[in-house]
């Protein structure tokens, strides 16, 4: 038990990093506020988990936080699929993950009335809890819209070509039907875990998550991730932020300047251009929403 409440902990921090790390990110990225929600529901998920098996509340209690992020998980899912998957819906309504939300909000209701509560589940304090009719459709309602997700990542995966990152979206979306399928088998009693594996089957899709999203540049709408093309671009380039520090440099601005990358980030421009010799450079402002976003400097 101690090391199922340590694996969901870890599992809850990993939630919890990858959306503060994505919802720092330029608000335009696509799929942001999505993909945030998707992380707070997995992150309530979680949480619920760790509460009931730690003993930190009643399990009424926990069982209420966990289902928070059961039932807001699946359409939240199928939302940042349709984002990746540049479905046209979701570039016209980027917000429909919200419409899949209502019967979702129904369920729960129906979970926190007194009266009703049992059409949806009753929790039984140290046994099996027994579920009613609208669990069941609740839970088939959910199945149905993250699979659907998991179908949209697998063909964005598989149309997109041979990119760098495409085996890491083709093993996320792969991954992602792990807690699918994991769920259906405890649900339908076909393996008897003591708990239920889904959210232990979340980490390992948020592991791939988060490494198609950081380094494969999953939510970005440029083939490669924009460090990748920065890199890649026959030009001397030097982003700085706000405050004057570098915080991307070309391959070709290194040799140029014959300054590695290692040292340059972080540093003023100012102290970084002083170990070169002078170069012709174009020097511009970056703006955001009319305030200071940083400098782009392109070296001739």
């Amino acid at each position: 038990m101690i090391l199922d409440a340590l694996l969901l902990e870890a599992i809850l921090l990993l939630a919890v990093s990858v959306g503060l790390g994505v919802w720092q990110r330029d608000p335009s990225t696509t799929g942001r506020l999505t993909f945030c929600a998707l992380c707070a529901a997995g992150a309530a998920m979680t949480l619920g988990e760790i509460l009931m098996l730690r003993e930190l509340t009643t399990e009424v209690t926990a069982d209420r936080v966990k289902y928070a992020g059961v039932i807001a998980l699946p359409p939240l899912w199928l939302g940042f699929a349709s984002h990746v998957g540049r479905l046209e819906v979701a570039r016209r309504i980027p917000w429909f993950p919200a419409l899949l939300l209502v019967p979702g909000l129904f369920f729960y209701g129906i979970m926190l009335s007194p009266r009703y509560g049992s059409l949806f589940m009753t929790t039984v304090s140290g046994g099996d809890d027994v579920y009613g009719a609208l669990w069941w459709v609740s839970s088939f309602y959910g199945e149905a819209l993250a699979l659907c997700g998991s179908l949209i990542l697998a063909a964005a995966a598989l149309r997109t070509g041979r990119t760098p990152h495409r085996a890491g979206r083709v093993a996320l979306a792969a991954v992602s039907f792990l807690p699918i399928f994991g769920n259906a088998l405890y649900v339908g009693a076909r393996i008897s875990w003591p708990y239920d594996p889904t959210t232990l089957m979340l980490g390992v899709v948020l592991l791939a998550i988060r490494n198609a999203v950081f380094e494969g540049g999953l939510l970005e709408p440029l083939p490669i991730s924009q460090r990748d093309l920065i890199h890649q671009l026959p030009l001397g380039v030097i982003l700085t932020d706000n405050h004057g520090h570098v915080v991307e440099m070309s391959d070709t601005a290194g040799n140029r300047l014959g300054v590695f990358e290692e040292f340059a980030l972080g540093r003023s421009i100012e102290e970084v251009l002083a170990w070169s010799e002078p170069t012709p450079m174009h020097d511009l402002e970056l703006t955001r929403r009319g305030s200071s976003a940083g400098r782009l400097i392109l070296l001739d």
